[in-house]
């Protein structure tokens, strides 16, 4: 009987391990957990030609919208385009450094790197926003 309640705390510890593991992984699939994380995922989404990505990666402020979704899209696109006739495509984005402003708001210092060998440094403000960081367009 004790081997039995022994296999049986086992498996349910097993279970039990398995479920957090489960729900680790799940959370891992959300890109604005860490204002790193919501950085990248916009930059990739951008740079993919992706702006829908981009544009739900933008934190939504009481002033509503700069420009409406269609108008930010042209944008996004125009910038896209002169940025990879000037210096090609973004092969990617490195987060080099953070700079914690408040519990809410948070720059994060990044590399961009360019198909010419270019790598240019940035930076760009990230706001946590309904429990999710978002990109912070205004200043």
């Amino acid at each position: 009987m004790a081997l039995k309640l022994s296999v049986k705390s086992l498996l349910c510890g097993f279970v039990a391990l398995l479920s957090v593991s489960c729900l680790n992984s799940c959370a891992g699939d959300n890109p604005y957990l860490t204002p790193q994380t919501a950085l990248d995922y916009a930059l990739d989404s951008l740079y993919a030609h992706n702006y829908g990505a981009y544009i739900r990666s933008v934190a939504q402020e009481d002033d509503g919208p700069i420009f409406s979704e269609s108008v930010m899209r042209i944008l996004l696109q125009q910038h896209v385009e002169a940025t990879e006739e000037e210096k090609g495509v973004v092969l990617g984005v490195d987060v080099v450094d953070t700079d914690t402003l408040s519990d809410s708001l948070v720059v994060v210092f990044y590399n961009l790197n360019y198909a010419n060998g270019v790598s240019e440094v940035s930076s760009q403000k990230v706001m946590c926003q309904n429990g999710e960081w978002k990109l912070r367009l205004r200043n």
